[in-house]
């Protein structure tokens, strides 16, 4: 039988799918590989789900119709024609989400002065998008009207919502 498969890495994590790879084992048993058998654990089970019933020719799997925010871990192992060797170490906890993406624009921006005249306040709607991660920050960006360029500020900042 051939020893573990090596290297076992999530690739990409959707809301919907996980793509796995890995390396072959390092030792095939002394027989030709005939491939691969992937199995997952949900977070609250001791039981290994197999997932494929064939074996899979190459080192890679996309795990189709995972749950939304389902938490499972995988392991792979490899098969020849004497038997199917140990897993592979696993994948640890994977949770089925789309991965964060930059939030949208901020909506609206209003500015005007104070009643000193001195200090600008500035107002803007929050992002219809959040880029599925919760905003930690906004950046204000600033320019004078004899420059081109913009500049971050280093002024003190009061961010201000309207609804």
């Amino acid at each position: 039988m051939p020893s573990a498969p090596c290297n076992l890495r999530v690739e990409n994590v959707t809301k919907t799918s996980v793509t796995l790879t890995w390396q072959q084992p390092d030792t095939d048993g002394g027989g030709e590989l005939t491939g691969y058998y992937v199995e997952k654990r949900s977070n609250y089970s001791t039981r290994w789900v197999p997932l494929n019933r064939a074996p899979i020719a190459l080192p890679s799997y996309t795990v189709r119709d995972v749950g939304e925010g389902e938490d499972c871990e995988y392991r792979v192992m490899a098969a020849n024609d004497a038997g199917v060797g140990p897993p592979s170490d696993t994948t640890g906890i994977v949770t089925a989400r789309d991965l964060a993406t930059k939030p949208g624009p901020p909506g609206t921006l209003t500015a005007g002065l104070d009643s000193s005249g001195r200090v600008a306040e500035l107002r803007w709607k929050k992002p219809t998008s959040d880029g599925q991660s919760p905003i930690i920050n906004y950046v204000v960006e600033m320019r004078s009207n004899k420059s081109p360029r913009w500049k971050v500020s280093n002024l003190t900042v009061l961010c201000n919502f309207s609804a």
